[in-house]
């Protein structure tokens, strides 16, 4: 386990460095005229939900790769999650004057070479055993809870907090889903990238899912 989580730890070693030209230009091409938006997105804001939406694409697609191998509802509820923020985040693209950034993206393709890699390197642990699969869908869960408090902090657009926000809670009930499918499966979870007492928060008993299922 500990060759496991040095693999996923060294996957993120990665930095993402690089975004296609066209992903900038396509995320905001123009700025609505509706007063009742906020003001125009900060170039941080535009690259933010950049990172954001490819990031929810990564999740969904290693997650689908994950239920196909082993057919566990779990992987099948965050990918279906993932699915439904990558929509309000391309809306939310749309509506301040962009267009879909993901229009011609490919499943298990990604433009940012980190992200290539990262997909590469869970789809490779995440298929040896059901354990695995499941430790690389809770890192990469921690990952983005970590990358969207950070978001969250550095944005001042009232939508976009919005949304990052309800992402943010989204990803929380994630984490507690797969953390009760490895406790039934008498796995002792340790946080690789949230701290560990945050990590116990997030797993608060009072809100910890029920459904069987999982």
């Amino acid at each position: 386990m500990k060759t496991l989580i040095k693999n996923l730890s060294n996957c993120r070693k990665f930095g993402i460095f690089f975004l296609l030209p066209f992903l900038f230009i396509a995320l905001m091409s123009s700025k609505t005229n509706d007063p009742t938006f906020d003001e125009p997105l900060s170039a941080l804001e535009k690259e933010s939900l950049v990172y954001t939406i490819e990031e929810a694409r990564l999740t969904q697609d290693i997650n689908a790769f994950l239920f196909e191998k082993w057919d566990m509802p779990v992987f099948s509820y965050v990918l279906t999650q993932e699915a439904n923020h990558i929509y309000k985040l391309k809306r939310f693209i749309k509506e301040q004057g962009g267009y879909n950034p993901l229009k011609h993206s490919i499943k298990g393709k990604f433009n940012m070479p980190a992200m290539q890699a990262d997909y590469n390197k869970y789809v490779n642990v995440g298929k040896n055993t059901a354990t695995s699969a499941l430790y690389v869908s809770m890192t990469i869960e921690e990952h983005n809870y970590i990358n969207m408090q950070k978001r969250i902090a550095e944005s001042e657009n009232v939508a976009l907090l919005k949304l990052y926000n309800n992402r943010l809670i989204n990803i929380g009930d994630h984490i507690r889903v797969l953390y009760k499918r490895l406790r039934k499966m008498d796995v002792q979870y340790e946080a690789q990238v949230i701290n560990q007492n945050e990590f116990e928060g997030i797993l608060n008993p009072d809100i910890l899912l029920e459904d069987v299922s999982m």
